[in-house]
């Protein structure tokens, strides 16, 4: 985990409520605080989702929206307030997406039970410190659920020279394999030809996990036992024909 992408209102030159922009700057802290990169829309003009804002998104690991009151309370609940709408809309675009995603709701704002528990946190502008103590163990389970990337070398090396040659043509894949749980997916895997060996790269490792990987080298179906993170993982011919997944 990496990127985390801070959608909220931004506060123009002639506003006098310069709330959001400090309520911003407090979340990049606690952001930055777990060694990860804030990014922003705020050079893409703000306002309405736009392409660009949706692959900025995309390409993060997760989002913090910021939904604080907008303008007046609302007429027939004078202790409700509606929030900003693209700020909803990066929200919902990120949790379409299966990005990690919270909302820092301030006290009032009118949600209609949109939010489950555990993806908003209630922000009181007048005593911010429950919400910066929730939101920094909220990164911190994030963190710790998607786990580390680990470098992991294939052999025996007329193997894992072929994968490397191969380029972006290799069909190499991976999966992990967690004790007492069923083996994740098969995922595509990048080879990436190093000084000291061949490897591929594998996200979201935690201490219980194995992995195992699988290639086609000219037409021939190899496969590895399930390894520990480790070690090297060698590939041998399948036991009988056999392709990619």
């Amino acid at each position: 985990m990496q990127k985390v992408f801070l959608s909220y209102h931004f506060n123009g030159p002639t506003d006098p409520d310069k709330h959001d922009t400090v309520l911003a700057g407090q979340v990049e802290t606690i952001v930055r605080s777990h060694n990860l990169l804030a990014l922003t829309g705020a050079n893409l003009g703000g306002g309405a989702l736009t392409p660009e804002v949706m692959a900025r998104i995309e390409e993060s690991d997760a989002l913090i929206a910021m939904m604080t009151r907008r303008g007046a309370a609302i007429a027939q609940n004078p202790d409700r307030y509606q929030t900003h709408p693209w700020v909803r809309d990066e929200f919902a675009h990120a949790r379409a997406h299966r990005k990690r995603a919270v909302a820092i709701v301030e006290a009032g704002v009118d949600t209609a039970g949109a939010y489950a528990a555990n993806e908003h946190i209630v922000y009181d502008r007048s005593s911010p410190v429950d919400m910066i103590l929730k939101l920094s163990a909220t990164i911190g389970v994030w963190k710790r659920q998607s786990g580390r990337t680990v470098p992991v070398q294939l052999l025996p090396d007329e193997v894992a020279v072929s994968l490397g040659n191969a380029g972006d043509q290799a069909q190499c894949y991976f999966r992990r394999v967690t004790r007492g749980k069923q083996p994740n997916q098969w995922q595509q895997a990048t080879v990436y030809p190093e000084i000291g060996g061949t490897f591929i790269y594998v996200a979201e490792m935690d201490d219980d996990t194995n992995v195992q990987v699988r290639a086609m080298i000219g037409g021939v179906e190899h496969i590895s036992q399930q390894t520990s993170q480790y070690l090297p993982v060698v590939l041998r011919k399948a036991a009988g024909p056999g392709g990619g997944p």
